[in-house]
């Protein structure tokens, strides 16, 4: 039987996603239940499976495209089966609950535009913008002109020989987009799907909630004597023992006893408090940050919380996360200290209502019973969500916090 596959939804939150590879190409014989191709959403990679058998006879995506939910990426059906009917289908551009494109234009191949030197890079997204002999995506002629490329000698590859953003991409040249920007030597490009979601979740947490920061010190040398002796046993065990664990199970620890640290905004005038202590970890790749979450940290023992930390860095390096990864946290660690970073304002990971900055750990000069002695000091930067919590009660959670990491026997106990 043939079928039109579209670009899913799976999350209620999601507008679009990015097609980052294809696994069949036109002409080949796909089973059920076989991949088709790559959606990346946010931060995650989703396979998209076929959910029917037969040939690939039409692809209407390419690799790297960025498509609406709901917008046709290709058709399956029997070599010799009749999909004239599917492609019309297909040319609408209806969404995914099949309401037509938010302007109501006609999307089918008779339909006609301005020619390239009117058309607009702000009208509203159907399936392709018809100039006189030349067809191009809405987005696709966005990033043409972001990028400077002149598209009208580009052969489209999309549906109908329609030019797509892949298409634009692959006929930019260095240098063509610099000639046409302010400053030469500049080298302009689109974001990545990573990019893009973080970019979009800053400016949400930044705009959306009342943000501040406080920033302390905590003498941890006992901690770091702990510390050194831990992390030998840990590795004879093949474990790897970091600062980062310890202050996860010590932060979990300190918000049992403050509910209102993980309490967070719900809508305008409701407040939520999460009960499972979950903590975000922030972590670096080399497409962007990503924020997958430790689960019940409170109820796992230091090795787990370890094990832990070792599986979701690998499998965000190998993009091989999943939406499971990113249950509610109560709380979010960013370490920085690590690059010899002391205090800087993490920004709250939203709907969460605090986030905690970890600077470095460093040798400095103390005052301490009316003379001066070296001893390691621990920098902490905490950002909260003023609509949810005060100044006091965030002053109080970070001095819990701190007496807890200063306190030798705390590792002692978890190990």
């Amino acid at each position: 039987m043939a079928v039109l596959v579209r670009m899913p939804r799976y999350g209620a939150n999601m507008e679009e996603g990015t097609v980052s590879s294809l696994r069949f190409k036109e002409g080949e014989k796909i089973e059920e239940g076989q991949v088709l191709c790559e959606i990346e959403i946010e931060k995650l990679i989703n396979e998209l499976e076929a959910p029917e058998g037969g040939t690939v006879r039409q692809l209407f995506c390419s690799e790297g495209e960025v498509l609406p939910c709901g917008a046709p990426l290709a058709i399956i059906a029997g070599a010799t089966e009749n999909i004239e009917g599917l492609v019309a289908e297909s040319a609408a551009a209806t969404t995914m609950d099949g309401t037509p494109p938010p302007d109501g234009s006609d999307a089918s191949p008779g339909a006609t535009a301005a020619p390239p030197s009117a058309a607009r890079a702000d009208e509203s997204p159907s399936a392709f913008t018809e100039v006189p002999g030349l067809r191009i995506t809405p987005k696709a002629l966005a990033l043409a002109r972001e990028l400077g490329v002149d598209y009208a000698p580009i052969t489209g590859t999309g549906l109908h020989g329609a030019i797509t953003r892949a298409d634009v991409r692959a006929a930019a040249r260095p240098g063509e987009a610099t000639a046409r920007m302010e400053g030469a030597g500049s080298d302009r490009r689109p974001m990545t799907p990573t990019r893009r979601a973080t970019a979009r979740k800053m400016v949400q947490s930044l705009t959306g909630t009342a943000q501040a920061s406080i920033m302390r010190d905590t003498d941890v040398t006992d901690l770091v004597a702990a510390y050194g002796r831990a992390k030998r046993r840990y590795a004879d065990e093949g474990l790897k023992l970091t600062y980062t664990a310890i202050i996860a199970k010590a932060l979990a620890q300190t918000l049992g006893k403050h509910p209102g640290i993980r309490t967070i905004v719900v809508g305008d005038s409701s407040l939520e408090t999460r009960t499972e202590l979950n903590i975000g970890v922030a972590v670096d790749n080399k497409d962007g940050l990503t924020v997958p979450v430790l689960r019940n940290v409170d109820r796992n023992d230091l090795a787990d919380v370890c094990r832990q930390i070792v599986d979701i860095t690998e499998r965000s390096d190998s993009r091989s996360l999943t939406a499971e990864d990113f249950p509610p946290a109560a709380m979010t660690i960013s370490n920085l200290g690590h690059l010899g970073i002391t205090y800087f304002t993490p920004v709250l990971n939203p709907p969460e209502s605090a986030i905690l900055g970890v600077g470095a750990v460093r040798e400095s000069p103390v005052v301490v019973d009316d003379g001066v002695h070296v001893r390691w000091m621990m920098a902490l930067s905490m950002t909260f969500d003023h609509r949810a919590i005060d100044g006091v009660p965030a002053a109080r959670f970070l001095a819990d916090l701190c007496a807890l990491l200063a306190s030798g026997h705390f590792l002692g106990d978890e190990t």
